[in-house]
């Protein structure tokens, strides 16, 4: 019944989103837009207490392995070196913290120090693969073992902004590669051959999620225009509930000239041909179901007019020839209004059902609200401005690719 309210809805959220997921999408990829470079450096920072105990844990992980192998002072140097680049990367991650809490931030600086302090955490891994890894195969395949690792669990720490990535890649992947070639066996001498390769396949995905990210981003403030511009909402409610009320109270008089009135009022309310032609086929198609169930005088009328009847208008009509009162049908206009705000959202977000439950639960004060304000409103002193639902809603018809027909 209220399909009027999704496409409203969704007008304010697919154009933006289109134009946003294909324009911000792109935008947002790129580092020139600040808010979502912001938004890249915030998750580096965020990432950076994982990796540095990630990256304590494997290091005294190699350490155990190698400890008999490999001499001591090296192992507790190496391990040293590891702890003062983790407690650097620590400190650099508290200063950003320090500073947001300011709002002092400027992110390509900051990213730029995560990339550095990205690049130094892999230059140690890529120093412990260059001075440990000459000697016996068994210490070997498990180091390689480990800087694979390395490479690998640092695309869900730095994936964001993928060259950091590629940096931090780099300091642990080429000291690598150049002493698989130099000291190992013909089959690690094949795998360096690979190793290049490995890098590039991580690198490329990380760009990947980095344009996910942004993707996800362009999405999120989609969700966000929708919820700014709840106000809009409200207000095409407010007056779809209006119409309904008038056409009411006109078929409740039989007053059928008021009545095509008021179909004229509510067409013209309709700013753009996809919702013109929404609540006309909308409110033509519950005419036909409704007179198809039983007989309504009025009804009948509006339906067999050159203009179809648009769907607040029908609904009112219906209600009032069914002697059902006033306020019952636009309390439950409304809740057919909200109802399918909230079907579309749990079909395009990740709301589960008892969460979209608690939601019309929580709309059921503003829509008695609107109805009762909708009750003491006067034809004459209708009057709506949402203009970025319709332009919204222009854009959105002329969309090639549509989730919703509108």
């Amino acid at each position: 019944m209220a399909q009027d309210a999704q496409s409203e809805a969704l007008g304010v959220m697919e154009a933006p989103a289109a134009d946003t997921g294909r324009h911000s999408a792109e935008k947002a990829s790129s580092t020139e837009n600040p808010e979502v470079l912001a938004e890249r450096c915030d998750f580096l920072y965020r990432r950076i207490t994982p990796a540095i105990v990630a990256t304590i844990g494997l290091s005294l992980l190699l350490d155990a392995f190698l400890w008999r192998t490999r001499p001591i002072p090296l192992l507790v140097f190496w391990q040293t070196t590891v702890l003062v680049l983790a407690t650097g990367f620590w400190l650099l991650g508290w200063f950003y913290r320090r500073e947001k809490a300011k709002g002092a931030i400027d992110p390509k600086v900051w990213v730029r120090r995560a990339a550095i302090g990205a690049l130094a955490l892999g230059t140690g891994w890529g120093y412990a693969a260059a001075v440990f890894f000459p000697g016996g195969e068994q210490e070997q395949i498990f180091i390689a073992f480990v800087v694979a690792l390395v490479a690998t669990g640092g695309l869900p720490m730095f994936s964001t902004v993928w060259w950091v990535y590629a940096l931090y890649a780099a300091g642990a992947m080429m000291p690598f590669n150049v002493v698989l070639f130099a000291y190992g066996t013909e089959n690690f001498r094949v795998l360096g051959g690979a190793v290049p390769m490995l890098y590039v396949a991580n690198v490329f995905t990380a760009y990947q999620l980095g344009r996910v990210f942004a993707a996800a981003y362009g999405l999120r403030g989609a969700y966000r225009k929708l919820w700014d511009d709840n106000a809009e909402i409200n207000a095409q409610l407010a007056s779809q509930l209006d119409d309904l009320l008038e056409a009411h109270r006109a078929a409740s008089d039989g007053d059928r000239d008021r009545l095509h009135a008021v179909g004229e009022l509510a067409r013209a309310f309709a700013p753009s041909a996809e919702l013109f032609l929404e609540t006309t086929a909308q409110g033509r198609a519950f005419a036909e179901v409704t007179l198809a169930v039983g007989p309504s005088t009025m009804l009948k009328a509006l339906a067999e007019a050159s203009d179809p009847p648009p769907l607040p208008v029908a609904a009112g009509c219906a209600a009032a020839e069914a002697r059902a009162p006033a306020q019952a049908a636009g309390l439950a206009y409304a809740h057919a209004f909200a109802a399918n705000l909230v079907s579309a959202c749990l079909r395009l977000a990740p709301v589960g059902q008892t969460d979209g439950q608690r939601v019309l639960a929580r709309l059921e004060p503003v829509a008695a609200g609107a109805v009762e304000r909708a009750a003491r409103t006067a034809p004459d002193d209708l009057a709506m401005s949402t203009l970025a639902v319709d332009i919204g809603s222009m854009r959105h018809e002329t969309q090639h690719t549509r989730l919703f027909r509108s």
